[in-house]
């Protein structure tokens, strides 16, 4: 069982987590009070161990489409002797990017399997569900085909069937034909009125990221070795001259995609350096793309570089080494990070 999550939360749990206002004022981001970083990767391990399975489960720290396309790669490169039978989504439950997965996971799903998922009550899985099988011209299923579901089980619409909110879409033998769609701590504080401040009272409420990360204790080094940051000084310099915020106001910019910080630190060195005031959200699963994940055994990526910064418990650790970068540049009152991809950040 591959556990494929970038266990970060999605939108609803991150604009619910101040004040814990979701169903049942439960505590999805799984956040403690010291440090206020996310805890569902953390909860998984615990609870999956406590039932005595974890030499059953696996898991991926990666958003879903990462870890959809790291099976074909490691596929391709004959690293993974099959593709799933069984892939179930209970992942995204955005319009649009339902139906990214959905092309994606049907792809990557060995023929004769099943593609299943949750939430057919969500409007915004229905109707992506409901494009997807219209787009691959899915076949209609026979009455036995549906039944041999269970009793209950209904055919919404061709090559999908439905029982107790579940959907499932079987793989044929015969793969139909599909029609993808084009669209497819050095400064005292910050400052109160700031989007950095806004954010940070808004997703975390007292405490932030960094609270951790000001203890003795925090077992976690700066990494210099990584060579480069595409993102060059010119550039940032071009972009602020074109950019100017509302009179009194810092300037926000968002970035989507941070790994260990160089860009984030590039970015709010050069507006310093202009005098500049700049919230730097920096959006982020932190958790690697399909290359660092392909990469990481042996490290036989471009340098021989530690891309995911796994220790010997098996861990990615590109959060904390972010962390550890923004905060020896004194940048912890200018950089806020958000542990989530970048849809839900966006979407946030």
């Amino acid at each position: 069982f591959i556990a494929n999550d970038p266990f970060s939360g999605d939108v609803n749990m991150w604009a619910w987590n101040k004040g814990l206002t979701g169903p049942s004022k439960f505590n999805f981001l799984h956040m403690q009070d010291d440090d206020r970083h996310p805890r569902i990767y953390e909860t998984f391990l615990s609870n999956i161990q406590e039932k005595g399975f974890d030499f059953d489960v696996l898991p991926i720290r990666a958003p879903s489409m990462v870890g959809l396309r790291l099976m074909k790669r490691l596929r391709s490169e004959n690293r993974l002797s099959a593709m799933p039978r069984v892939i179930y989504l209970d992942s995204a439950h955005e319009v649009d990017e339902t139906l990214m997965e959905l092309h994606t996971a049907f792809d990557v799903l060995e023929l004769g399997g099943i593609l299943l998922g949750d939430d057919w009550m969500w409007g915004s899985v229905k109707d992506d569900v409901t494009r997807f099988a219209q787009q691959a011209r899915l076949p209609r299923l026979d009455s036995n085909a549906v039944s041999s579901f269970g009793a209950g089980a209904e055919q919404p619409v061709d090559g999908v069937v439905l029982i107790h909110g579940q959907w499932i879409v079987p793989k044929k033998q015969a793969e139909p034909s599909r029609n993808r769609p084009s669209e497819m701590m050095n400064t005292a504080s910050a400052d109160p009125n700031s989007f950095y401040s806004q954010l940070l009272r808004e997703l975390y409420g007292d405490s932030g990221p960094w609270t951790s990360v000001w203890k003795p204790d925090w077992p976690y080094h700066p990494d210099h070795d990584y060579p480069h940051s595409n993102l060059r000084v010119d550039v940032v310099i071009s972009v602020l001259q074109h950019v100017q915020p509302d009179k009194g106001k810092d300037l926000f910019w968002l970035e989507c995609g941070s790994f260990i910080g160089n860009s984030a630190i590039t970015t709010v060195q050069v507006a310093r350096d202009q005098g500049r005031k700049i919230s730097f959200i920096a959006n982020d699963p932190f958790s690697g793309d399909v290359n660092m994940w392909a990469w990481n055994k042996g490290l036989t990526g471009p340098s021989k570089f530690n891309f995911l910064h796994v220790q010997d418990d098996g861990h990615p650790r590109i959060y904390e080494t972010f962390l550890s970068n923004i905060q020896e540049k004194g940048f912890d009152f200018d950089v806020l990070p958000i542990r989530a991809p970048s849809m839900v950040g966006l979407r946030l």
